[in-house]
């Protein structure tokens, strides 16, 4: 099968990021040679990278580099990956403890995207799958994310997300969302009362970064009918909080907000 122009498009742009990568400055010229590429084709994707701020145009010789965020991007992937790592053990000794399915999420814009997770030996289990992305304002890791931002950052994600009303517990008022959020500094932990999906109860803890940014969130999540508020609710509430703070310190932050 022909692969389509935008498939192609993007095999170029990644020749060209590539091409950038082995030198300090190219022109189109040079592109164009190098990679046996049109001059035309050259400048219309090199200019497209340009407008992501991957790539930047030497003033003064007009020539083009890749910029520092594929840095920060690099970066990002090897704290990721050094978290993965670090919670794995702590979210599996949380779903052997409890019973139910416990998980990891990171922040990837206004959203928690999950990285891993454990899986419950119940009877009735939670499906969470690596991979999936759900709101900040009404899930227990993205409300535990979402407490610990600045004011500026949480003001800035309600401005920009459309709060939609998953069920009739959903918060959809920005008034709401930020009275949600105040409890959750409260006690420390957020909780998903059937708000992103209905028969579904979510606890969730931030975790630190050695910068002291919530740059991710550890969850359990279980079925409302199997929840015992008496008999689980603290015991949930202190494994996570536990867990979270010595991810958080494994991982370089020592005043952890947990913990006072």
């Amino acid at each position: 099968m022909e692969k389509s122009s935008g498939v192609k498009s993007i095999i170029k742009a990644f020749a060209i990021l590539e091409q950038l990568n082995d030198a300090e400055e190219l022109s189109i010229s040079e592109l164009s040679a190098a990679l046996e590429m049109d001059k035309t084709t050259v400048h219309r994707i090199v200019n497209t990278i340009k407008d992501t701020g991957f790539v930047s145009q030497n003033p003064i010789t007009k020539k083009y580099s890749n910029t520092m965020k594929f840095y920060a991007y690099g970066k990002n992937v090897l704290k990721k990956n050094e978290l993965g790592d670090i919670a794995r053990p702590y979210i599996r000794q949380i779903a052997q403890l409890t019973g139910e399915t416990a998980n990891l999420g990171i922040r990837v814009d206004n959203q928690v995207i999950y990285i891993d997770r454990a899986q419950s030996e119940s009877g009735v289990q939670v499906a969470t799958t690596t991979g999936r992305s759900i709101p900040m304002y009404c899930t227990g890791m993205g409300k535990a994310i979402m407490a610990y931002l600045s004011e500026g950052e949480i003001n800035s994600m309600l401005s920009s997300t459309e709060l939609i009303a998953y069920t009739h517990n959903t918060a959809v008022t920005k008034d709401d969302v930020l009275k949600q959020l105040e409890e959750v500094r409260k006690r420390k932990i957020a909780i998903d009362h059937e708000e992103f999906e209905v028969g579904l109860i979510a606890f969730g803890a931030p975790i630190f970064n050695s910068d002291g940014e919530p740059i991710a969130a550890i969850s359990i999540s279980c079925p409302s009918l199997r929840y015992d508020r008496k008999k689980q609710g603290a015991f949930f509430e202190k494994l996570l909080s536990d867990a979270a703070t010595i991810i958080s310190m494994k991982l370089g932050y020592t005043n952890n907000p947990l913990q006072k």
